[in-house]
């Protein structure tokens, strides 16, 4: 069972990886910026330029259980899908991950310390174990996960955590793959935050991962806009 659920953890985050490095089709910028398409995850409704979207979206109306975003640092501006930029290009793409509340027997959980627990390795098939880790400081007030066995099968396979919080219910949750580590072959960091009871992961390259406050700032800011612009299209 964990077997299973780790690979699909590893999965999702390759397809993600994948998404970031694709090639957005050729489209009409102006109609890609001033069509928005109006979306609800969970209770939180959003009116999204095309622009932004990043694969399609479930059918059968509004409500989504993901949805799948991508924009280019800084600022969080909307996709040109200029490919002539190459790698330079590549490395200012971002992919923004919005889930869902994860409900258990009517409980909603919590996330971000399960994301942290599956790859800190405390996650077993009978349940999450407590104890402590050993941290040490890193980027701007993350603190990393640092008695991870190095010559391990874990170590060479799994990414670098980092948490912001109680290890217990960590606010932030980061993980950076290391360069030929695992199924991605190119560095890249994952920050997962929380905005409401929908979970926020933002995929970017590993040398974005000293500004994670302000890719979480960026993310925010711009989900709040979405959010806006939603209701002032529902009172008109």
């Amino acid at each position: 069972m964990m077997k299973s659920t780790m690979a699909a953890v590893l999965l999702g985050t390759a397809m993600i990886s994948t998404a970031m490095h694709a090639r957005a089709a050729p489209a009409a910028r102006e109609s890609g910026m001033t069509q928005k398409v109006t979306v609800r995850v969970d209770d939180v409704r959003y009116a999204i330029p095309r622009d932004y979207l990043d694969g399609p979206l479930e059918p059968g109306g509004e409500q989504q259980h993901a949805l799948l975003l991508r924009a280019m640092l800084p600022g969080f501006t909307p996709d040109s899908g200029d490919a002539g930029q190459g790698r330079a290009r590549d490395r200012m793409l971002v992919n923004i991950l919005l889930e869902e509340p994860a409900v258990k027997a009517g409980v909603v959980q919590d996330m971000l310390a399960t994301d942290y627990r599956l790859y800190a390795g405390d996650l077993t098939a009978q349940g999450m174990a407590t104890r402590a880790h050993r941290f040490e400081p890193a980027f701007d007030g993350l603190r990393r996960v640092a008695d991870l066995d190095e010559s391990s099968e874990r170590w060479k396979r799994y990414p670098d955590v980092y948490i912001e919080g109680d290890e217990q219910h960590p606010t932030t949750v980061m993980t950076c793959n290391r360069a030929g580590v695992g199924i991605v072959n190119f560095p890249q960091c994952v920050l997962a935050f929380m905005a409401g009871r929908i979970k926020v992961s933002v995929h970017a390259e590993r040398d974005q991962a000293p500004n994670w406050r302000a890719l979480r700032t960026g993310a925010l800011r711009l989900l709040d806009d979405f959010k806006a612009q939603a209701q002032t299209t529902q009172g008109k």
